[in-house]
């Protein structure tokens, strides 16, 4: 039985740490044996269980011991169905997020400030943007959070949006209430909207 005080993945790979295999596959400083000033840089702790995917450490793109594990503490702890561990930082998220979503001439709502990796997903998959513009703070001249009533009439004008995606938070630290965002949008669409996505800046409802 999983709970919260667990750490699966840092915790397989102390056990593998404890094994003393020999790597003879990447990365290339061998535990830090191969490049003594990175071990002097980040510490012998850091570069020991520095290691490549294996049998012992699970398959990220088939997860079934611990990455799997740690999938199902992390949905627990954001309260949603599924959440799915990344590489390659928010933009692969994003990106899935919207491409697993949306394709050709399919709508989606999204803020005007959303991110670059945005643009870039609608580019390979044909999505059609409904921008929602965003109120700017006159003193920092910074983008504000996603307002709900924007969204909720963003839903009344295009009822066959595919998606919604909310910056969350902005780069700027700036939050939207996306507890707000699905109450009004569920009341425009007379159904709930599923969130998509839990840890990455940009939650996706569909």
């Amino acid at each position: 039985m999983l709970n919260q005080n667990q750490a699966p993945i840092y915790e397989g790979l102390v056990k593998l740490r404890k094994k003393r295999i020999v790597p003879f596959d990447v990365p290339g400083h061998k535990r830090g044996r191969g490049n003594p000033e990175l071990v002097e840089l980040l510490g012998e702790k850091c570069v020991g269980i520095d290691v490549n995917s294996m049998k012992p450490l699970d398959n990220l793109g088939h997860p079934i011991s611990i990455i799997r594990d740690a999938e199902e503490l992390a949905a627990e702890a954001f309260g949603a169905a599924h959440a799915f561990l990344m590489i390659g930082g928010t933009t692969s998220s994003v990106q899935t997020m919207i491409l697993s979503t949306c394709k050709a001439g399919d709508k989606i709502i999204l803020p005007r400030n959303v991110h670059k990796s945005a643009i870039n997903a609608l580019v390979l998959c044909g999505a059609i943007p409904i921008y929602i513009e965003m109120s700017v703070d006159p003193k920092i001249g910074i983008a504000l959070g996603l307002e709900n009533d924007r969204v909720a009439q963003a839903i009344k004008d295009h009822p066959d949006a595919k998606a919604i995606l909310i910056n969350n938070p902005t780069y700027y630290g700036i939050c939207s209430d996306l507890k707000g965002a699905n109450r009004d949008g569920s009341r425009c669409r007379n159904e709930s909207l599923s969130r998509r996505g839990s840890r990455c800046s940009s939650p996706l409802y569909r």
